[in-house]
């Protein structure tokens, strides 16, 4: 892996990094909320992974105000620059919107999966069902959005100073599948360590983040050809698996897998069939 920067056509610098094999398919990856282009480090999949920083994130300048839609742009000026023309998508958690994004406004995208995907929490009674203090937050970002920053400020200090600390607090609050996953895979763990470093050492992509999701995407779900498969399992609390099914049913063909007992992250223990779906699946 290395980081890299390229100067988007509005002057924005965009961080993201490569990884697994250069020669193999393309697979843009869309991380979560917090995180950044580390998340290679955890797939680990037998493909040319990119992934970028997006807005306010990593090694990439903010953009107040943007849309899920609007990131779409970002992601295709970086494939083109790169030379590629038809591509996979991967999105985890909080990456799920761009995905559709991406997928909505360019039809070179092959295939797409999503694991633990946040649905469209811009609907009515989007946050029911979530963990408390997450949806208190989102309802922030609804009401007055620039309160966000010191709440993301005292949290993000936490991260940055003991990201175990942080991980080790996410890992009590999950289902027990989820925590035997982690304790089985050492890359899960130092992956989710890295995420939580990286992805809080700035707060404008946390915030950007937040109040895009509650407000409309921007997608037109109805422009989306590609297919798209989603992975979600029924003890979500971060992303609940109602939200998963209205995300289902907007996506044009979409299909759902349950994972009974999971969590936000035991769905990782599908990988290997999202990655035989990605990348042995006939053009």
């Amino acid at each position: 892996m290395q980081d890299r920067t390229i100067r988007l056509r509005d002057g924005r610098t965009m961080g993201y990094a490569q990884w697994g094999d250069p020669n193999g398919q393309p697979v843009l990856v869309c991380h979560g909320v917090p995180g950044s282009r580390h998340l290679g480090r955890t797939l680990a999949l037998p493909a040319r992974l990119i992934v970028p920083d997006r807005p306010g994130y990593g090694l990439s300048d903010p953009l107040p105000g943007r849309t899920v839609q609007d990131w779409a742009d970002d992601a295709l000026q970086l494939l083109e620059l790169l030379g590629i023309g038809t591509f996979l998508a991967f999105g985890i958690s909080g990456g799920a919107p761009y995905v559709c994004a991406v997928c909505a406004q360019c039809q070179n995208v092959e295939r797409a999966a999503i694991f633990s995907g946040i649905g469209p929490l811009y609907m009515p009674h989007a946050l029911e069902g979530m963990n408390p203090v997450q949806a208190a937050v989102l309802r922030v970002a609804r009401r007055a959005p620039r309160a966000l920053g010191p709440i993301g400020a005292q949290q993000a200090a936490r991260v940055v100073h003991d990201p175990e600390a942080s991980v080790r607090q996410i890992i009590a609050s999950l289902p027990e599948y989820d925590r035997a996953l982690i304790h089985e895979s050492q890359s899960v763990y130092d992956g989710l360590v890295e995420t939580q470093r990286e992805g809080s050492r700035r707060l404008e992509g946390l915030i950007e983040d937040a109040v895009a999701f509650v407000r409309p995407w921007g997608v037109d779900f109805s422009r989306i050809a590609a297919p798209i498969r989603m992975w979600h399992g029924d003890s979500d609390e971060t992303a609940p698996l109602r939200l998963a099914r209205i995300l289902t049913d907007l996506v044009p063909g979409a299909q759902l897998t349950v994972v009974p007992g999971a969590g936000h992250i035991g769905t990782l223990r599908h990988l290997p069939e999202a990655v035989r779906y990605l990348l042995d699946s006939p053009s």
